[in-house]
């Protein structure tokens, strides 16, 4: 029972049917769920409150934190980059039209070279940047 979001405090008070994906931040202060109902929950684990929502089309099956933001990814053929705040502040696309994994390397480096990747179905694709993929493999 207990831990869910909303009431006092400026906290969220949607719930989900169900969570598929789960993350939780290197600071262990934060873990965003997503699943059932559209969206993804930022919790902030102290209080056990979800702080925000992020609103997607289809139903997030991948989710992770890079650097200062929300990463997710889901049934539909995007990824989207979300502020601790909950704004989205990147949506790219990618070849599959359904994500089920992301990963990143060099998450807390200074590195010009930080990436991460998005697999589906029958394909994986690389991302230097927030915008554009920088290689894809479709198999």
């Amino acid at each position: 029972k207990g831990g869910g979001g909303g009431g006092g405090g400026g906290g969220d008070t949607k719930r989900a049917a169900w969570i598929g994906c789960l993350a939780s931040d290197l600071s262990g202060n934060w873990m965003a769920s997503g699943g059932g109902d559209s969206f993804v929950a930022l919790w902030h684990i102290g209080s056990r409150r979800v702080t925000c929502t992020m609103p997607t089309a289809g139903t997030p099956q991948a989710v992770m934190f890079y650097n200062d933001t929300v990463v997710s990814a889901g049934n539909e053929s995007f990824v989207f980059h979300w502020s601790m705040s909950g704004e989205m502040i990147g949506k790219v696309g990618c070849k599959s039209k359904s994500v089920f994994s992301l990963a990143a390397a060099n998450k807390t480096s200074s590195s010009s070279k930080q990436q991460f990747v998005a697999t589906g179905l029958n394909s994986i694709d690389l991302y230097l940047t927030k915008s554009v993929a920088s290689n894809s493999w479709t198999f």
